[in-house]
């Protein structure tokens, strides 16, 4: 029931633990399709630090479906034009009330386009990544003798993703049985 730019930031939320103000940036010149990478600048980042983040196959496909548009360098655009964070919100809440699902703080269980975020973090953990790798990705500072010594390459980062992505596959797989089971079983 989302609109298509809702669907992207779900996707770029829950698949890479992107933050809501680096989804209303992103840029088609950050997607490179040819490595495999959504690459922020320095600018684009709360921690005002560049961001390499590896594109799951979910990822890549929403943003192939994405058409870039001539007057506008953003990927997520509302109406022509690059979507604002309240947009989200607004979208995010009526959405969640088109698909029955309790939205926002207020609400018990109410979802939050940054709990997304939080359940990349927690998914990542789960599936065994390295503390460290899990901030990189996620642009966390690096604290201690860590913040210089641990020097990830792209191939670190990809295989962590993998890795992230094979659990989030397998936790989807098990919802959709559990959704299909209670749907046969009520019918």
């Amino acid at each position: 029931v989302a609109p298509h730019y809702l669907k992207i930031a779900l996707v770029l939320a829950l698949h890479c633990g992107m933050r809501r103000g680096e989804v209303c940036g992103l840029k088609w010149s950050n997607v490179d399709f040819k490595t495999g990478f959504i690459r922020l600048m320095a600018d684009q980042t709360k921690e005002g630090k560049p961001k390499s983040i590896p594109m799951p196959p979910a990822v890549r496909k929403i943003l192939k479906e994405t058409p870039p548009t001539l007057h506008q360098n953003h990927v997520v655009l509302h109406m022509g034009k690059p979507v604002f964070v309240g947009t989200f919100t607004y979208a995010l809440k009526t959405s969640c009330k088109k698909a029955g699902i309790p939205y926002g703080m207020k609400n018990e269980d109410g979802l939050r386009l940054h709990d997304l975020r939080a359940f990349w973090k927690s998914g990542a953990t789960k599936a065994g990544l390295d503390p460290a790798i899990r901030s990189k990705i996620l642009g966390h500072a690096l604290t201690g003798m860590d913040a210089y010594y641990l020097r990830f390459t792209d191939d670190d980062l990809r295989a962590a993703m993998d890795r992230y992505t094979a659990w989030l596959e397998g936790e989807l797989q098990k919802a959709y049985q559990s959704a299909y089971q209670v749907q046969a079983i009520s019918s």
